[in-house]
Parts: C-alpha cells; sequence; structure tokens
C-alpha cells in the first residue's frame, strides 16, 4: 500500500455467475421493499465492523484542526465482491480483506495470496480486541511524519444496531481525545439522537473555534485560555452541522406490480442504516432516519 488511503474487500458466497454492474438490486421481485440482493446479507456484519476502521492514515493520528477542516468529503473504500469472481481479479493491493462465513476455505487461501497488510478474516473472526489490534498494527506501519498517534486508540468498541450511528461522531471526539466521555453520554442516554447531535454539535464548534482563533493569529497557550471560551460560544451559535437523511419508500404501483413489498424488513433497515452511516462519516455529519414514505406522499411527488 503506497498511499494514504486504506482499501478494504468484503467478499461473499455467490450463486450469480454474472456479476457486471454495481451490486445493489435484485432483478426480480424477491419480497423485499427495495430489492436488495439477498446474497449481499450476510456482508452486513463485515461492512458494520469495517466502518469502524481508519479510512486513511490521517485518521489514526492527532492532526491539527486545519487538516481537519480540510476534509469534506473522505469515505471508507469498501469493494464488495462475489467469491466466483476471485480468480478474476488483478494483483490488488487491499488493507484488510474479509469473508462471509459462509465462504469456502479455498476462497480464503485465494484471497490470502493477496497478502493484504491486515490479513483475511471471516465475518465470525470480527471483535472489539481484533478491532483494536488492526487500528494499533495500521499505526505501527503507518506513522504520519509529525504528528502523534491518535488519543485514545486503544478504545475501541464495535457499535451496533442503532448505537453505530454515533459512528461519525465518534471519529471526530477521538480527535478531541474524548471517546471515553462520548461512549459513556450515549450509552447512559435516553435519547440516543439528542446525545449524537449534541455531541457532534460540540465538536464541531471546538474545531471552528481552533480554526477561527488560528486565523486571528492566536497561537500561544495563554491566548488561547483567554479567548476560547468567547469564540466558542460565538461558534456554537452559527454552527451548521451536515445531515445525512435516509428515507425509505416505494410508490404504490410497485407494490401493485407485485415486485416489491410494502413492509421495511429489519434486513433492509440495516442495509440502508449502513449506507447512511458510511456518507455521514464522510461528510463528518449526523444521520436522521425517517420513517417510511407514505403512499399519498409520492403521489403528490408524481403527479
Amino acid at each position: 500500500m503506497d498511499n494514504a488511503i486504506f482499501s478494504y474487500l468484503v467478499v461473499f458466497k455467490s450463486e450469480e455467475l454474472n456479476y457486471e454492474g454495481p451490486i445493489a438490486l435484485s432483478p426480480t421481485g424477491n419480497g423485499t421493499m427495495h430489492l436488495f440482493d439477498e446474497e449481499m446479507y450476510p456482508t452486513l456484519d463485515a461492512l458494520e465492523f469495517l466502518l469502524h476502521m481508519p479510512r486513511n492514515i490521517f485518521d489514526m493520528h492527532d492532526i491539527d484542526e486545519n487538516l481537519m477542516n480540510a476534509s469534506h468529503d473522505t469515505s471508507h473504500d469498501i469493494v464488495l465482491v462475489p467469491d466466483k469472481f476471485i480468480e478474476k481479479l488483478p494483483n490488488i493491493n487491499a488493507t484488510m480483506i474479509i469473508l462471509t462465513d459462509d465462504c469456502l476455505e479455498d476462497i480464503k487461501m485465494r484471497c490470502e495470496r493477496f497478502t493484504p497488510f491486515l490479513g483475511v478474516y471471516y465475518s465470525r473472526e470480527l471483535n472489539d480486541a481484533l478491532l483494536k489490534t488492526l487500528w494499533n498494527n495500521l499505526h505501527e506501519q503507518y506513522k504520519l511524519k509529525g504528528y502523534s498517534v491518535v488519543r485514545n486508540i486503544d478504545t475501541q468498541l464495535i457499535l451496533r444496531d442503532e448505537y453505530i450511528k454515533a459512528l461519525p461522531t465518534l471519529f471526530l471526539s477521538r480527535q478531541f481525545g474524548d471517546v471515553n466521555n462520548f461512549l459513556v453520554k450515549i450509552y447512559n442516554s435516553e435519547n440516543l439522537e439528542d446525545a449524537i447531535i449534541q455531541s457532534h454539535w460540540h465538536c464541531l464548534s471546538r474545531l471552528n473555534t481552533l480554526v477561527s482563533l488560528g486565523k486571528q493569529g492566536v497561537t500561544t497557550a495563554e491566548e488561547l485560555t483567554e479567548q476560547y471560551e468567547e469564540q466558542y460560544k460565538k461558534e456554537f451559535k452559527s454552527q451548521r452541522v451536515n445531515v445525512v437523511i435516509t428515507f425509505p419508500g416505494i410508490p404504490k404501483r410497485q407494490k401493485t406490480l407485485g415486485m416489491n413489498l410494502g413492509q421495511l424488513s429489519d434486513k433492509e433497515r440495516r442495509i440502508i442504516r449502513i449506507i447512511g452511516v458510511h456518507r455521514a462519516i464522510a461528510r463528518n455529519g449526523i444521520l436522521a432516519e425517517l420513517s417510511i414514505a407514505s403512499e399519498t406522499l409520492f403521489q403528490e411527488w408524481w403527479g
């Protein structure tokens, strides 16, 4: 791996022999609302795990506020690959490869020939301890000159179910050395969304305060101490946050054609959440999940 971007592969067992385009939809009705390909379902644990991994070399280092502020759309580089397609792949440069648990051992051996830096794992092997090890192994190999290791690198916890929506804020809070407090806050909050929004707003206000003071020529610790609180209040009041919105739903016509189901399954809801979290991390934003769009709303949109 010669650059600062980490690339992750998820290999899944497939009966389909002719994947030629993006893997997203089933060509025929399959009893789901959005026609997600059922062969993708075993990849969900791997995808959620990889969203906890560093996107690039900067995620592992305590970077300055200007470098943080320069990140506008930095997403995880994750590629889904059918097992039958492994032999057709060129010599890839993957950071890590995860296989769904139903992949054969022969597929694992083929993946190991690509010699990914972090190795090849089955989904069943993914856990908090491995997440910590992988972060540290990456940092040991890819140290950024002039920057120290990110604070709380050893505090690694796989956020599951609804808590995965806190991941974008977790990336931000790690840069401020506040991971432990953030995790305690979300797991003890009666309203997860409110806890995430408050923490995210606070992190961005801190970031923008440091950027603003830097532009004003405030650099010494003494000057920062004197002017920080006043500038923070200004930034807090004027703060804007990127919001990624997921809004599932289909028009009535698709249901009457018999291809789509009118109810959103738990697996589909999980897939949509993964997609939303992926974008929210990239945009340093928060995820807002809306309920299913009504048929009336589609009618008003399309006339």
